[in-house]
């Protein structure tokens, strides 16, 4: 079909009744239709135009432009109005169907607009008309939903704003004028479609209109709340919690109409959440830090308090760093007022440090479920622990002389059970992290390391020991657990050298069991005896015998063998009952001498081999229970011993090196680093007050060291002013 006339009636009959809001299109637009309409455009695009050499479809396309021109005003009334928007969206697809052939044959190679866009643009034109009644009406019901304080949405107002989007890109001139003012130069086409390309922009004049109305009024809103809501005291959490549903309110609303997938701008949303912040946080922050303060010290669990304001302030993330001090300083007066920092005494500090811990773990829970593991929340906490136990005037430094040792001996109780030892780990780093002699507890940790080893105790961890050592090198680096992880090597080792040795001599039956522990030189903190002891006979053989066994296997080793380290288990009969004795080798040796005769101590240690004052202390168990008795000079073992315990552990060999040997090192490491920072201070000041020097060394050991400080000429005193000596 090649008149114009003729197929342009038929598909204006089409068009009317597409554009007819009284007929439902699914009702008479089939397939049958469709593709009745869909040929004729074809027909007519393909038949050769015998009046003019141009391409067919220029007067089919002319015709379309002037009915979109025609279409009907728009109704009066909004909700009417969206009512034919949508009846125009489901017309722009059958539209699209019915004439895609002419947008591909004719539309194409004219470079003209294609036939969807004439709709909207013509729309859109009359929109513009209408833009301040429709702002009228949408202010209006933002006002009375948010009056109401509903979240339902309202469907009509949503596709408003959809459509204003929809619309929203359009070119500064009409493109329906253009395309019906289109001359029918193939050139003047080519150079049209480069101009219209340029002219296309992006606008939302009917967000830039509502907005800032938006913002005003979201501005009264908040402070009208804040104002009826806030008291001269402090707010309640059930305000905090209006307030927080206020600004998620707002913020839903503002998803629901001014942003999301089809109004992809976020200037909205910021402006919003700006437009709060200035009305509702800021005013409110100085309180909100008096309340975390206030219920950190007040309640005995202020989770929710801390989730309501965390919550609120959240909404604008960059003001989080705002709360960081009130939390510092609400969980360390949680601490302070929790556990005693003055006068602790020595026996106390394993139930102190106890109590650090639960203190500690309550505050990473708070932190944890009310702020969501914010990471300078955590930092926050781990500071308020630093500032608990530093030394500074603000923080007066907990009475904890040697709190090194006392840490390590708390892990020494801790360790036998792994399952409760192992999550307390990172508090056992974070305490020592703030420690500033961590040597101290270095040293402790390995002198009782090596006596749960040497001790071979039925509670010994290994896991628990490795989980340790692993965080304590993964932060402090490998050299400080170097000489801890080769203990634990020599542990095993020992029991592998022992089980050769003993599968070598097996059947040859040794006259004792015998188990050996090799410790190498400098890793442990034992050091060599000194004292030489003589040896039972048949054990001195079985000595010597794995000295050359071990020197078969390690060539260049030399094994020097430690006595005071040394136990055994002798099975004694008193009385027709039998007894186990766990001895250290002196008190052996001095048992076996017994056993034969009365001996005066002079003899014991002529016999022996030991000095007086060592077999002194190792009669001194045998003696607390009545094994050996003493008779003026004279020592004899009890034949009739008795006691209500078959098995007695008398050893006094690790406990007597931990007790007597460590505190020296630890006082003199101490006392030299106290000095070198005093020195260092006066150096770089040359005259100070005793209260500026408290503050680097403890008001405990200010004096002493200032007065040994004085006996080596390092500086003087004159009243409180302490003077460096160059």
């Amino acid at each position: 079909m090649s008149d114009v006339g003729a197929v342009w009636n038929k598909l204006e009959t089409f068009l009317n009744r597409l554009y007819n809001l009284d007929e439902a299109i699914d009702d008479w637009f089939t397939p049958d239709l469709y593709m009745s309409l869909y040929t004729m455009v074809y027909e007519y695009c393909v038949a050769k135009n015998t009046q003019s050499t141009d391409i067919q479809g220029r007067d089919l396309y002319t015709s379309l432009c002037a009915f979109y021109t025609n279409l009907p005003a728009l109704p009066s009334h909004p909700v009417a109005l969206l009512l034919q928007w949508r009846r125009y969206e489901q017309a722009a697809l059958r539209v699209e169907a019915v004439f895609q052939y002419l947008d591909r044959f004719w539309v194409a190679r004219e470079g003209a607009v294609h036939v969807v866009p004439l709709l909207w643009e013509s729309w859109w034109g009359r929109m513009r008309g209408e833009e301040e009644r429709l702002l009228a009406w949408a202010e209006g019901c933002l006002t009375a939903e948010r009056a109401a304080g509903t979240v339902q949405p309202n469907a009509d107002l949503k596709e408003l704003f959809r459509i204003y989007h929809a619309i929203s890109t359009v070119p500064e001139e009409s493109l329906l004028l253009q395309a019906m003012s289109k001359t029918h130069s193939k050139s003047a086409t080519n150079s049209k479609s480069a101009t219209q390309s340029k002219s296309m922009t992006v606008s939302h004049p009917f967000l830039d209109h509502l907005l800032p109305w938006y913002c005003n009024t979201l501005q009264q809103d908040s402070t009208e709340l804040l104002s009826r809501l806030s008291t001269a005291q402090m707010p309640t959490v059930g305000s905090i919690g209006i307030m927080l549903s206020f600004w998620k309110g707002e913020m839903e609303r503002v998803a629901r109409y001014l942003t999301g997938p089809s109004l992809p701008n976020k200037t909205v949303e910021k402006r919003t959440k700006e437009t709060m912040k200035a009305a509702i946080l800021l005013p409110l922050l100085p309180i909100l830090r008096d309340q975390i303060v206030r219920s950190m010290e007040t309640e005995e669990d202020p989770t929710e308090t801390i989730q309501l304001i965390y919550n609120l302030v959240a909404q604008r993330k960059s003001l989080l760093k705002e709360l960081v001090p009130s939390i510092e300083t609400g969980l360390l007066a949680r601490l302070t007022a929790k556990v005693p920092r003055q006068g602790a005494k020595a026996e106390q500090m394993s139930m102190l440090i106890n109590l650090m811990f639960a203190m500690y773990q309550d505050a990473r829970r708070i932190v944890s479920v009310a702020m969501m593991d914010e990471p300078m929340m955590l930092a926050a906490s781990d500071t308020a622990l630093k500032r608990f136990i530093s030394d500074s005037p603000s923080a007066p430094a907990m009475a904890f002389r040697a709190l090194g040792e006392h840490l390590a001996r708390w892990v020494d109780t801790l360790i036998r059970d792994q399952e409760e030892f192992v999550p307390k780990i990172p508090f056992i780093l974070t305490l020592l992290r703030y420690l500033e002699d961590k040597e101290s507890f270095q040293k402790w940790y390995a002198r009782l390391l090596s006596r749960r080893l040497l001790a071979r105790q039925s509670f010994y961890q290994r896991d628990g020991e490795e989980a340790l050592l692993t965080q304590l090198a993964a932060t402090y680096g490998h050299g400080y657990v170097s000489n801890l992880r080769r203990m634990l090597v020599d542990m095993e080792s020992s029991l592998q050298v022992s089980q050769q040795f003993l599968g070598r001599h097996k059947r040859a039956k040794l006259p004792f069991e015998l188990s050996f522990q090799i410790l190498t030189f400098g890793c442990w903190p034992a050091s060599p005896d000194e004292a030489v002891l003589h040896w039972e006979r048949r054990l001195h053989e079985c000595l010597d015998s794995f000295a050359e066994f071990y020197g078969e296997q390690h060539t260049g080793r030399v094994l020097t063998w430690s006595p005071s380290l040394t136990t055994a288990e002798v099975v004694a009969t008193f009385s027709q009952r039998p007894f186990s004795f766990i001895l250290s080798a002196a008190q052996v040796a001095i048992l076996l001498q017994l056993q034969d005769r009365p001996s005066t101590l002079i003899e014991l240690s002529t016999i022996t081999g030991l000095v007086p004052p060592l077999v002194q202390s190792s009669l001194m168990r045998l003696l607390q229970v009545q094994l050996v008795l003493s008779h003026a000079d004279t020592l004899r073992l009890n034949h009739s011993f008795v006691s209500p315990h078959s098995r007695l552990n008398l050893s006094i060999a690790a406990e007597t090196e931990i007790v007597v040997g460590l505190p020296k090192d630890v006082v003199e490491d101490r006392t030299f680093m106290l000095q070198a920072r005093l020195v260092k201070y006066l150096k770089a000041h040359s005259q100070c007050t005793k209260a500026e020097l408290t503050a680097l060394v403890g008001e405990s050991e200010l004096e002493k060291t200032l007065q040994m400080l004085q006996e080596k000429e390092y500086l003087s005193v004159e009243g409180d002013q302490v003077v460096y000596i160059p």
